[in-house]
């Protein structure tokens, strides 16, 4: 019986050893993760991309400064209103209507060109990738997106046009004569 005894005291303590590694384990990781999502979050607030997410409604539920900045907009004019009212112009704005069936069927445009407006009325072309949020069950709750502000290039690509347009006139004016 002093064997059994000593038996079922080494295995209840091997047992709390064990579920005190467990425990730390479990700590660490969770700590591990907080410090990972806490670096990408920085990550997102700190790059000169605009970074947003949005849930299933549409909704804004994160923004980084850079977005504020090239919107002239204030984190609370953004934050939980419509990404579709506020920034989009048609025919962009009309996709709110689709939006929830989109998500959830999984078919979003993963990279593509939109053009936003500001504040002012000014209007600012992003070249977008957007991918799906899902929770750990995998359920769709919205999408995030990168984008860059490619309002400059897409002026430069504009006025090549123009140029190559005039320069073309000049040569068939100059075979003409």
């Amino acid at each position: 019986q002093l064997a059994q005894a000593r038996n079922t005291l080494y295995l209840s303590l091997l047992f709390a050893c064990l579920m005190i590694i467990a425990v730390y384990f479990a700590q660490n990781f969770n700590a591990l993760s907080k410090l990972n999502a806490a670096r990408f979050k920085e990550l997102l607030e700190e790059v000169d991309l605009v970074a947003i997410m949005l849930d299933n409604d549409g909704l804004v539920t994160f923004c980084n400064d850079y977005l504020l900045e090239l919107t002239g907009w204030e984190y609370d004019d953004v934050l939980g209103k419509d990404w579709f009212s506020r920034f989009l112009l048609p025919p962009w704005v009309d996709d709110k209507a689709h939006f929830p069936q989109t998500l959830q069927d999984g078919k979003i445009e993963a990279h593509g060109e939109r053009l936003i407006q500001t504040r002012s009325g000014e209007t600012r072309w992003l070249m977008f990738s957007d991918t799906l949020l899902k929770d750990t069950q995998g359920n769709i709750i919205g999408i995030a997106s990168l984008s860059v502000d490619i309002t400059e290039r897409k002026y430069a690509e504009t006025k090549i046009q123009e140029l190559n347009a005039e320069l073309e006139d000049r040569v068939v004016v100059f075979r003409l004569r």
